[in-house]
């Protein structure tokens, strides 16, 4: 079941968010990273950079930039996806707590030869203006097949009691 305290509102979610513990996706599944931040400083941020090093088993050529909460630029060098929102004029949060938000979506889909049981983990550090980043937490996404199992016993007729409403 999902949180329903506090959170950090620099965070990255991975959907789909996999299955068990082990966060088991099908290989070749898409992922959908959503990145959000929120200028909780006490002054306006002009710039915010975010930072997000694209895992060896991720097929660079399935990148899809989604949309994001405000106008952004971004590159891809060498595994480094950046996005760069400047200006973006973000207030802070205790003068506009909705205002103060945004975030951006991208899918990308692990290599086909990736192989069976390989955890693939992912972050990004976000900056605001020229401040030290902040790491939003780490996804995780374990490629594997039948990972769902499902085991039935047999019933057994001498010990099986059926109640049928209304009679």
């Amino acid at each position: 079941q999902a949180s329903k305290g506090s959170v950090d509102p620099n965070d990255k979610t991975g959907l789909p968010l996999g299955y068990g513990i082990d966060r088991f996706i099908e290989p070749q599944r898409t992922i959908e990273y959503k990145i959000r931040f929120q200028n909780t400083g006490n002054d306006t941020a002009f710039k915010v950079i975010i930072v997000d090093t694209l895992s060896e088993w991720m097929d660079l050529r399935t990148l899809n930039i989604l949309g994001a909460s405000h106008e952004f630029s971004f590159s891809l060098v060498d595994r480094v996806l950046s996005f760069r929102f400047d200006p973006i004029y973000l207030p802070y949060r205790s003068i506009d707590d909705e205002g103060s938000n945004g975030h951006v979506i991208y899918s990308i889909v692990p290599k086909i030869e990736t192989p069976l049981k390989t955890v693939i983990h992912n972050d990004a550090d976000i900056f605001f203006d020229f401040n030290l980043p902040i790491r939003t937490n780490t996804t995780t996404h374990t490629l594997a097949t039948d990972f769902i199992i499902v085991s039935v016993e047999p019933a057994d007729p001498d010990n099986t009691t059926v109640n049928i409403y209304p009679n």
